[in-house]
């Protein structure tokens, strides 16, 4: 009995010095980050934080505390390096001793019109780590892609038509689009592009695409883009040209634009995350279902 608590101390006592190495070389990691991010050293971020490289939808701060204190995770095996009461780095430390940041709280900024959207929707932003907020935030989220259908459509395209015309050797056709801004704001022309997707409409094949740029459109206002297209023009003639049309925003802008422009009550993300439970308990029960018929 004895003898087996001298090997369990010895055990115990090999697992605390490890554990007290790696808080270390934490600690000078977490350091090492703070310092490349000073110095505005984007390599030496990435190559310590290399989650950072694909984030788009955060901001780096200018500068960052360097109070470092460490502690160990149990739940995951991690490391987290507090920086202060409010900002810290989660840290792997792997078998052959080599450290990386895999994530972080409230050290990387969320830009400003995002954080605007995450107050308005009820997104829990202080709690959750800067990685998720970047992929909350990113335009293939699945929030994201999700919000603009639940929420009141900020742009949305109307009736259209078209004019044919030749004139000796000249061709032309014409194509006109409603458009209805459907905020209380000047919808800026900078801000959305409508895209065409033209067809045939006696079998549906697709004639032609385009992207028209948007028009500045006033608070409820409707208006009517008009521009030639001319690839179009045989199927206009024919009288077989349909299409149909939506709103598009720049790329990985769509927060920024739903923030600025949106309309919400306040518990959209909440409403978002219930609906996701819901959707996963209901694939599960359908999974058990197909098991036991599988099984009949």
């Amino acid at each position: 009995m004895k003898k087996t608590s001298i090997i369990i101390a010895s055990v115990v006592a090999v697992l605390m010095t490890a554990c007290d190495a790696n808080k270390a070389k934490v600690a000078d990691t977490a350091e090492a980050f703070v310092q490349a991010l000073t110095e505005k050293d984007k390599v030496s971020m990435y190559e310590l934080y290399p989650a950072m490289r694909t984030m788009e939808m955060v901001v780096v701060p200018e500068s960052l505390p360097m109070d470092i204190s460490v502690k160990f995770n149990e739940t995951d095996s991690t490391y987290t390096a507090m920086l202060d009461d409010q900002k810290s780095l989660v840290v792997r430390v792997f078998d052959d001793g080599q450290t990386q940041i895999i994530d972080s709280y409230n050290v990387l900024k969320v830009d400003e019109l995002c954080y605007d959207l995450a107050a308005k929707t009820g997104v829990p932003i202080k709690e959750m780590s800067d990685v998720m907020n970047n992929v909350l935030f990113s335009n293939d989220s699945e929030f994201m892609q999700w919000l603009p259908g639940y929420s009141s459509p900020i742009i949305s395209c109307g009736s259209g038509y078209y004019n044919w015309s030749r004139n000796g050797g000249r061709f032309e056709c014409r194509i006109s689009q409603q458009i209805t801004n459907n905020t209380d704001s000047i919808f800026e022309y900078g801000d959305y592009s409508i895209n065409f997707t033209f067809t045939n409409k006696n079998n549906g094949n697709v004639i032609y695409t385009h992207t028209e740029p948007g028009w500045s459109i006033g608070p409820g206002e409707t208006r009517t883009i008009s521009f030639i297209m001319n690839e179009v023009y045989n199927a206009a003639q024919k009288r077989i040209l349909n299409w149909t049309a939506e709103a598009s925003f720049p790329e990985n802008k769509t927060a920024h634009i739903y923030a600025k422009y949106g309309k919400y009550a306040g518990d959209e993300y909440p409403y978002f995350v219930e609906r996701c439970k819901v959707e996963e308990e209901i694939e599960g029960e359908e999974a058990v279902e197909d098991e036991e018929m599988i099984e009949m």
